[in-house]
């Protein structure tokens, strides 16, 4: 039997993006929130790095997020 050809995929949708690759943004968002001192202020730095680490991971991919 002859093997199939895995496709490229080059668009996904986010949240498909985000289930397929979710340590990797935990990781890299946590990298970008650093020890800074956040207070009242964390959960929109935390909002702001997650969407941060998504896109540069997507990007990394070669991967359009729809």
């Amino acid at each position: 039997m002859p093997k199939k050809k895995i496709k490229h995929i080059d668009t996904m949708p986010v949240d498909l993006f985000e289930r397929e690759h979710r340590k990797e943004i935990e990781w890299r968002t946590e990298q970008i929130l650093g020890n800074g001192p956040y207070g009242d202020d964390y959960n929109d730095a935390y909002d702001a790095a997650y969407e941060q680490a998504v896109e540069e991971i997507a990007d990394s991919k070669g991967i359009t997020l729809l």
